[in-house]
C-alpha cells in the first residue's frame, strides 16, 4: 500500500465526510426553520429554509418531506391557499414517507371541512328592511 493506497484512503473518507456533513446540515436548516416557525413566528423566513430543504436535500426522504409538510402548515398558519398544494405535494411525491403523508391528509382534510363549514353556516344577508304593519 503505497501512495496511491493512501491518496484512496484519504479521498474515501474526504467523500463521505462530506455526505455526513449534508446530512447534518440538512437537520440543522431544519431545526432552524421549526424555530423560526414556532417560537418566532417568522413564517416566511421559516418556508423560505424549507423550500432550500426540499431542493436542496431531495435524497434525504424524510427530512425533505418533513420540510414540505412545514411549507403547508405555515401556509395555514398564514391563511394562504398555498397550503392546499404544498400537502397535495407532499402526498404525490412522498409516498414513502408514511406518517408525515398522514399528517398531510388530516391537514388537508381539516381545511376542506373549515371550507364546507363557512359555506353551511354563512347567513344570508338581509337586503331588505322588514315590512311594519
Amino acid at each position: 500500500m503505497g501512495r496511491i493506497g493512501l491518496i484512496l484512503i484519504l479521498l474515501i473518507s474526504l467523500l463521505l465526510g462530506g455526505f455526513r456533513s449534508n446530512a447534518q446540515t440538512a437537520e440543522e436548516l431544519f431545526q432552524k426553520a421549526i424555530q423560526l416557525e414556532e417560537a418566532k413566528g417568522e413564517l416566511k423566513k421559516a418556508i423560505e429554509i424549507y423550500q432550500i430543504i426540499v431542493n436542496k436535500f431531495r435524497d434525504n426522504r424524510s427530512i425533505a418531506a418533513r420540510s414540505q409538510l412545514h411549507i403547508g402548515i405555515c401556509y395555514e398558519k398564514l391563511g394562504k391557499q398555498a397550503a392546499i398544494k404544498a400537502y397535495k405535494k407532499v402526498i404525490r411525491e412522498f409516498a414513502d414517507q408514511e406518517e408525515v403523508i398522514t399528517q398531510a391528509r388530516i391537514r388537508l382534510s381539516g381545511i376542506m371541512v373549515n371550507r364546507i363549514k363557512k359555506k353551511i353556516f354563512t347567513l344570508p344577508k338581509l337586503v331588505w328592511k322588514p315590512a311594519r304593519y
